[in-house]
């Protein structure tokens, strides 16, 4: 659990298969689209995700041709 009460979503934060769903009513789900072709993937998994076989990083979004850098990771 991280600070403000709420749990981290672990690998699936990173993961080029994850996909954040906010709802109308503010809350967040991550949602696994491997799911929608691999039967062993939970459509949204128990986080935190702390092992993952389909788990790949996200590819760095580029701005202007150049890495685009994330707000805290560096």
């Amino acid at each position: 659990m991280s600070l403000g009460g709420t749990v981290s979503a672990g690998l699936c934060t990173r993961c080029a298969h994850g996909e954040i769903i906010r709802s109308s009513r503010g809350s967040t789900f991550y949602r696994c689209k491997l799911s929608d072709t691999d039967p062993r993937f939970d459509k949204y998994p128990r986080l935190p995700v702390i092992a993952c076989p389909g788990w790949r990083e996200k590819t760095p979004k580029k701005v202007d041709g150049q890495p685009k850098v994330e707000p805290g990771s560096g």
